[in-house]
């Protein structure tokens, strides 16, 4: 089968995946639809395929469409979230701590494989810094993979036992009327956010660019959003690419590696939860959107999860964006630095 075959029925199942889960109501039906279905058949054994350049674009269309909803002032109120931004860096220390712990002591994991592993950035950088360390590139890959689908899983069902769910039209299909020149600018404006994201080197650089573009052009006017079609059609391209990443997991993979960074993704969310739940008590954004801000998911997945679920997704993606920058920057000096002192062991390649 070649790839282009592959690819298309990589869509075809996340989009069944997503129908069904829209027709039960579920929330985030098209992204966790997607990402659950294809995830199922890439462990069955069959051969999904995506490309990043379909996922790129994908997020480029959640960006646009998530910054329509806001105005210049989204993030008027950042000088203000310096406790929340300081409780990130807590989260982020306890939970690959505690997680390098557990993969070390229980697990069994040498040093690199175990920090990188455990620690809550983004699974491209990490997969990088960690080879050039030692670590089992493949066992770091699935970690963070295990954790993202277990995360946005998690926090999507939990949010709907707790809080019941309202769906978000915009998120669901509720569409706006289809003015061409409108949409033709709002390309404009997923093309050059994602090319300015990528010349700045932005963390999800196809997702943050357009963003702020998005923000900033529907500040001085512009209107509209991408049509509903379009936004459920970039979330199935999204969660199906989350999914293809199973594909080759085996039964020993599931038997040992994935039950693992459950377990290492279960303290991470009770580590986002616990600091949240102080926070919550003395901070005006409480309990639920602080630990939507925490939670060790993707840069984009949990902004597109807080906009649907109605929290503050400004909120939410600047500390996504403020635990993966720290992780990214941070994490490799560490590392070195424990390794110097030998309380790490591992080699690095050149």
């Amino acid at each position: 089968m070649g790839d282009l075959l592959r690819i298309a029925l990589t869509l075809a199942i996340g989009t069944v995946g997503g129908a069904i889960f829209f027709w039960l109501n579920l929330p985030l039906p098209w992204l966790l639809g997607a990402m659950l279905s294809v995830t199922i058949v890439s462990i069955g054994g069959f051969e999904m395929k995506s490309r990043i350049e379909l996922r790129n674009m994908g997020l480029a269309v959640l960006g646009v469409f998530i910054g329509s909803g806001y105005g210049p002032h989204a993030f008027d109120g950042i000088a203000t979230w310096v406790p929340t931004i300081l409780g990130t860096m807590l989260v982020t220390t306890i939970a690959g701590s505690a997680g390098i712990w557990y993969l070390k002591s229980r697990a069994h994991q040498d040093s690199a494989t175990a920090y990188f592993s455990a620690m809550p950035g983004g699974m491209n950088e990490m997969v990088v810094v960690g080879e050039r360390f030692g670590a089992d590139i493949r066992y770091v890959a699935l970690s963070h993979a295990v954790r993202v689908l277990v995360t946005i899983s998690f926090v999507a069902f939990a949010f709907r036992i707790m809080d019941g769910y309202v769906p978000d039209p915009s998120v669901r299909g509720q569409d706006h009327p289809f003015i061409l020149s409108q949409q033709l600018m709002l390309l404009a404006v997923a093309v050059t956010g994602a090319l300015v994201g990528r010349l700045l080197r932005l963390p999800a650089p196809f997702f943050f660019g357009p963003i702020l573009f998005s923000i900033a052009a529907h500040g001085f006017g512009l209107e509209g959003q991408p049509p509903a079609l379009l936004q459920a059609a970039a979330q199935v391209v999204v969660g199906s690419t989350l999914g293809s990443r199973f594909v080759g997991v085996t039964a020993r993979d599931i038997s040992s590696t994935m039950w693992r960074s459950c377990i290492v993704t279960g303290i991470q969310l009770s580590a986002a939860l616990g600091v949240a739940a102080v926070l919550g008590q003395l901070l005006p954004w409480g309990t639920k959107t602080i630990f939507l801000a925490f939670a060790p998911a993707g840069i984009a997945e949990m902004t597109i999860t807080a906009i649907a679920l109605g929290y503050d997704a400004p909120f939410v993606a600047a500390h996504q964006l403020a635990r993966v920058i720290l992780v990214f920057a941070l994490s490799p000096l560490v590392f070195g630095y424990l390794r110097r002192r030998a309380l790490f062991k591992g080699k690095q390649t050149p």
